[in-house]
C-alpha cells in the first residue's frame, strides 16, 4: 500500500510556511500530525450481467443435442 494523496487544509499550509520562514539564519525542524484514513477500492463490476442467463441458455442448446 502506498501513499497516493495528501490534503492539507489553507490554515496548516500556511502555519508551514510561516513556521519554515520564521528564521534565515536557523534551521528549524517541525512535525505535522495527522490521521491516515484508509478507503477501500471499489469491487470490479460484473462484465456480463447476464452471464447466468448465457450459461443456462449455453447448457440447454448443448443438452439438446445430445
Amino acid at each position: 500500500m502506498s501513499l497516493t494523496s495528501v490534503r492539507v487544509s489553507e490554515e496548516v499550509w500556511l502555519t508551514c510556511l510561516s513556521h519554515a520562514l520564521t528564521t534565515e539564519t536557523e534551521e528549524i525542524m517541525g512535525l505535522l500530525l495527522g490521521d491516515i484514513e484508509v478507503t477501500p477500492l471499489p469491487l470490479p463490476r460484473n462484465p456480463t450481467p447476464n452471464a447466468p442467463l448465457i450459461l443456462a441458455a449455453l447448457s440447454a442448446f448443448l443438452l439438446s443435442d445430445a
